[in-house]
């Protein structure tokens, strides 16, 4: 039998193991020893919780967590931890209901606002969804995570019939994102109104900050030239070898190293310019 070693982090070890082999009651009473030596230590209660849940102690789990939201009624992470296991057990009202709870009581960030709009979505509420969503990309950092979600906003407005509405709502009061900029300039392209679909790609080139979004519409443009019979003044030049000046040093660019987004930048210099 290993006995307990009496540092905090070897403890903290010990029962990271004991969950891991399956052996929950331990981890309880060491996860339980160490919550005596730092009652507000989020990871310790973590600990417990999950083992409780992991020995099929639901009910401790549920008793344990709402202790706390007893002793600090004003701290919203027990709440979102509570919602967390009415999630895991199906109850979808007290789960939406609890996190709703967490968020207004400062506990916010993108995990829980992506439940949010998992379980509104889930029962229907289009609304709230859309209102989880927009919250949760306030909480990124990533270009990526923030386009992504802009996406699922559109899928849910195309879900909900009110895709147009909601596009020309953002146009009024100049709330556009990239994936709204994207989809316009798509539509206008299949509806033939070319001109005006360039000057949509070059904004939603605009409004991205990512090297794959942006290479997607450069390709989208390169298109675009082709359909207004604008690319032999483009790849002209390029045939002729075009000398590029980068970092003093002189480069040669030949036909065959011509690519879309080489031939689109060509054009979106050209566009800035004038």
């Amino acid at each position: 039998m290993i006995a307990a070693p009496d540092d905090t982090k070897s403890q903290l070890q010990l029962a990271t193991l004991y969950s891991q082999t399956n052996q929950h009651d331990k981890a309880i009473q060491t996860y339980t020893k160490l919550l005596e030596t730092d009652t507000d230590n989020l990871a310790y209660q973590d600990g417990i919780v999950s083992s409780l849940r992991a020995a099929g102690k639901n009910k401790q789990a549920l008793d344990f967590v709402l202790d706390y939201i007893q002793t600090e009624p004003e701290n919203g992470v027990h709440y979102a931890r509570i919602a967390n296991l009415y999630e895991i057990d199906g109850n979808e009202t007290a789960a939406i209901a609890n996190y709703n709870k967490a968020t207004e009581l400062g506990y916010e960030n993108i995990q829980t606002y992506l439940r949010l709009a998992r379980l509104n979505f889930f029962n229907m509420d289009i609304d709230a969804t859309e209102n989880a969503l927009k919250k949760a990309s306030l909480f990124t950092t990533s270009d990526s995570t923030r386009e992504e979600l802009e996406r699922k906003l559109l899928y849910l407005y195309r879900f909900n019939g009110n895709l147009e509405q909601k596009i020309q709502e953002a146009k009024e009061v100049g709330t556009e994102n990239f994936a709204m900029q994207k989809l316009i300039a798509e539509n206008l392209h299949k509806n033939g109104e070319l001109e005006k679909a360039v000057e949509s790609y070059y904004k939603a080139h605009d409004m991205t900050a990512n090297a794959n979004e942006k290479s997607i519409i450069s390709g989208e443009l390169l298109k675009l030239y082709v359909d207004l019979g604008r690319i032999d003044s483009v790849i002209e030049p390029y045939e002729r070898q075009v000398h590029l000046q980068v970092d003093s040093k002189t480069y040669t660019v030949t036909a065959d190293r011509i690519t879309p987004v080489f031939i689109a930048l060509y054009f979106w210099k050209q566009h800035v310019i004038l």
